[in-house]
């Protein structure tokens, strides 16, 4: 009896599995896939201290970037910066570390802090 009562409880489990699983396949529509996650703009400056950082970010721009990235961004020989999509992060490691058979690196040349200041900047330019 007791066996029976076991075998009757694993393929309950078992069917209510393969209710679950089949269920969840059928869920998605064919050729739908998982949504993709939308990245967010990033605000433009408003307040004083990004203000600030902006026209600091300027000045370091003029000073290094506009040579090759044109006078707003609009790029020349580099490419267009106003609406760059790249992270902050991707941002910095390029600044830093340069692109290979393009912009050359600027590591010890242009601070952190700076850079940040380049980034606000670029952020804040009109696409």
């Amino acid at each position: 009896m007791r066996g029976t009562a076991l075998t009757r409880s694993v393929t309950s489990t078992a069917s209510i599995l393969v209710l679950t699983m089949t269920l969840l396949a059928f869920s998605m529509a064919p050729g739908q896939a998982p949504k993709k996650k939308v990245k967010k703009p990033v605000a433009k400056a408003t307040n004083a201290a990004n203000a600030a950082l902006v026209k600091q970010g300027s000045q370091v721009y003029g000073k290094f970037c506009v040579v090759c990235h044109g006078a707003n961004g609009i790029g020349d020989d580099g490419p267009k910066l106003s609406g760059i999509e790249l992270s902050d992060g991707g941002i910095t490691s390029t600044v830093k570390n340069g692109r290979k058979g393009g912009m050359p690196s600027f590591a010890g040349k242009i601070k952190d802090g700076e850079i940040k200041a380049v980034i606000a900047y670029i952020r804040s330019l009109k696409k």
